[in-house]
């Protein structure tokens, strides 16, 4: 039975399973407000109470408020899983109106004028107006449109942003590939430029190609491979990304039934790429300064004029001279070449993908879902230590000037590299981590330490791990944030003879660990081995450390000379 309690507890019925649900709208006249709520989302205590003043004060008899448990009465089953206050007004054992929110004066407006409706109906000077319990009333209609509207317009920024997340990886594998092949670009020639042979002995003539092939060599270019190749609308498509020309319809739509000819053009004499070591990693990595783009403007030059402008070339270029106009009116390039490195990765992968292979360029793939997580970085040991169970989830750590990513600087990847700097810089340091989300352990184990920061979601997190620690063009390995700090470096002295000796502790003969002096190189540098030891006296004078030069790198610097 539906319970009730004593005195102001009667203004309200709990309804706990079918059977009190039943016997309510069996046994009730009137209005029934009732409050629909979730296990895991309790009822609105703050809204009953302003509902119980409202019964008191002017809905007497035919007011009448409930709530009921949605997870244990079927025909609630739609209102289970929601967060939102949800509120039913029931009348004839029919569903009137269904509310939504915490909107006390408009929820109180709605049920007085519903009340005044149902008075009237019991009055018989009314009809009801309800649905039954398998359908959905007008205002949960709406609601319906419009939670709808709300998730397509979020799947449609869902899908924007893995669009743009996808295209950045893009332009940054297309990057490499463009770091790699500095002195190589591409031309292609369209069939309606190209005419066939007459005999199946003849070749394929090609004006623009003739004239682009002579003015290579008089800018230190030349063919380094060329072929008749076939291209779907498709291909073209891909070939001109980051290309600002659009090409008509007319020509796309029959393209694939003649081949193209497709020209590798690259410099006589290759740009030098220079080498560096980077600051922060052991990797060299390329730099390739202005070197992108040099011969892409040299053949964009050859072909649009000293525009470089598909849509704006010179009237005495390549690409006007031997322009093709159809029977309609429109006008087809004869030929296309990338105006920019990025472009002609694009292209390249369609044109010569064997070229591309053998590049070994690593296609880097879409981040995982993430959460990032930042801690003060006097904490850093406490962290490393709960954090290293799960270290193959740790996608990133560092440590940063402050936890504001438009201002922070990063200071270091290595805990005993950021103890180095200071108690002052540490003081004020960040410990931010990138956590793949693999499994919820490592998250809550880590929001348990109670960090500064943690993302609200994985989809905030990814983007915030972008931020914090965004892509490389080229790939450097971080450090490993549990490795432990390198050995001190071993101090020299010096004895009267200019012979070098060693600090190292030694058992003596008493049992007694002495810490003592061993030699180790004469003066004019030989090595030697299981040298005299002495142990360091009271007496001795101290001595301070000296570097020892590393004849092996010595040797190697004169030979490199």
């Amino acid at each position: 039975m539906a319970g009730k309690g004593k005195g102001a507890a009667q203004l309200q019925v709990k309804l706990d399973n079918d059977q009190d649900w039943d016997t309510m709208l069996k046994n009730t006249k009137g209005l029934i407000v009732i409050d629909v709520y979730t296990d895991w989302c309790g009822p609105c205590i703050a809204m009953m109470s302003n509902l119980k003043k409202v019964k008191l004060e002017q809905g007497g008899d035919n007011l009448h408020l409930a709530q009921a448990r949605a997870d244990a009465i079927t025909v609630l089953s739609r209102f289970r899983g929601r967060s939102e206050p949800t509120w039913l007004l029931v009348a004839g054992g029919q569903l009137v109106k269904v509310l939504f929110g915490t909107d006390s004066p408009q929820l109180i407006k709605v049920i007085l004028k519903e009340l005044e409706k149902e008075i009237k109906v019991l009055e018989g000077t009314a009809e009801r107006k309800g649905v039954g319990w398998n359908e959905l009333t007008e205002d949960e209609q709406i609601k319906a449109a419009e939670v709808f509207a709300k998730k397509e317009m979020e799947a449609e920024r869902l899908k924007l942003e893995e669009d743009m997340a996808k295209d950045r990886a893009k332009r940054r594998n297309l990057t490499r590939i463009a770091r790699r092949m500095p002195n190589q670009t591409v031309v292609v020639y369209f069939p309606h430029g190209i005419k066939e042979p007459e005999t199946s002995t003849g070749k394929r003539v090609c004006q623009a190609a003739y004239r682009v092939m002579v003015r290579c060599d008089v800018v230190g270019l030349q063919i380094a491979d060329q072929l008749d190749l076939t291209l779907t609308r498709e291909d073209i498509e891909q070939m001109l990304y980051n290309s600002p020309i659009v090409l008509p319809e007319e020509m796309l739509k029959n393209i694939h039934e003649r081949q193209c000819i497709v020209s590798l053009i690259q410099k006589i004499s290759p740009i030098a790429l220079e080498r560096r070591h980077s600051s922060t990693s052991r990797i060299s990595v390329i730099s390739v300064g202005d070197v992108l783009n040099v011969i892409e403007d040299s053949v964009a030059s050859l072909i649009y004029g000293d525009t470089r402008d598909p849509h704006n070339p010179r009237e005495d270029s390549v690409v006007k001279i031997y322009e093709v106009e159809l029977e309609s009116g429109t006008k087809i390039p004869p030929c296309w070449t990338p105006v920019d490195f990025i472009s002609k990765a694009a292209a390249m992968q369609i044109l010569f993908p064997q070229k591309v292979r053998v590049l070994d360029v690593i296609e880097e793939p879409m981040p995982p879902p993430a959460y990032l997580i930042i801690f003060e970085a006097k904490r850093a040991k406490e962290v490393l230590d709960v954090a290293e169970p799960f270290a193959s989830d740790v996608l990133h750590l560092a440590y940063f000037t402050s936890d504001d990513p438009g201002t922070a600087e990063k200071i270091c990847h290595l805990l005993h590299e950021l103890e180095k700097k200071g108690e002052e810089v540490i003081e004020s340091a960040k410990m931010v981590i990138a956590l793949e989300r693999t499994k919820s352990d490592p998250m809550l184990t880590l929001a348990a330490l109670g960090p500064l920061y943690i993302s609200p979601d994985t989809r905030s997190g990814t983007r915030e791990v972008e931020t914090w620690f965004p892509p490389k063009i080229e790939w450097q390995a971080e450090p490993d944030p549990w490795e432990p700090p390198p050995p001190p470096p071993i101090q020299y002295w010096q004895d009267e003879d200019e012979n070098f000796w060693m600090e190292e502790e030694r058992t003596c003969s008493d049992g007694e660990i002495r810490l003592g002096r061993r030699l180790v190189r004469l003066a004019d540098g030989t090595p030697v081995e299981d040298g005299e030891w002495k142990p360091i006296t009271d007496s001795e004078p101290e001595l301070p450390p000296v570097k020892v030069k590393d004849t092996k790198k010595e040797k190697k610097k004169e030979k490199g000379k």
